[in-house]
């Protein structure tokens, strides 16, 4: 076996002679390492780093207090509504959405159930919540919920637009972030 390795400073810049070597020797493995030196752009990244303060602690500390404090929210909204009787279920099984309810303690105590489009994602079960996924067609059957927490937020207004005979009925949305709210317009 032939391995070959180079440790240079510009990988990019040395493809014209680098190309040519690799088709005359025909290494078996290449282990390309390249040593970077800081340049302009490096530096005026680093720069806009340090305005967003983004290299201090403390930056961290305090993206870590809003999430608790989303998730506490979303716990308190979800936890009144259920207090009132209200029937709750959660809509699509997303890696951010999957998240959000096992970091946030949300589980079958708060929401009824999930619904997600794709079929196969249907009767299985959610990682860590224990719920079990069925069509978005339940949302229309007896008993239909009173509200349809939104796990993939960033596809609300698809999901709406998927989901307009839900709110025909009079269903509604809960959007998780960037604060829980019950959206009140019941059009996309």
């Amino acid at each position: 076996m032939r391995v070959a390795t180079w440790n240079v400073n510009s990988v990019k810049q040395r493809v014209p002679r680098l190309l040519p070597w690799l088709d005359e020797r025909r290494p078996d493995v290449v282990c390309l390492q390249e040593t970077k030196l800081a340049d302009e752009a490096f530096e005026q990244l680093l720069g806009e780093e340090r305005e967003l303060g983004v290299d201090r602690v403390d930056f961290y500390e305090s993206f870590a207090a809003r999430v608790r404090a989303i998730q506490a929210d979303l716990r308190a909204l979800l936890g009144s509504l259920k207090a009132r009787g209200h029937r709750i279920a959660g809509y699509a099984v997303s890696a951010k959405g999957t998240i959000l309810l096992n970091s946030s303690g949300i589980d079958g105590q708060l929401l009824d159930y999930v619904v997600d489009l794709s079929p196969h994602k249907q009767g299985k079960i959610m990682p860590g919540v224990h719920l079990r996924v069925h069509d978005p067609g339940k949302l229309l059957q007896s008993p239909v919920p009173d509200y349809v927490l939104l796990l993939a937020w960033n596809f609300k207004d698809e999901i709406m637009r998927q989901q307009q005979e839900y709110l025909n009925r009079g269903g509604r949305f809960i959007v998780p972030i960037p604060a829980p709210r019950i959206l009140e317009d019941s059009t996309v």
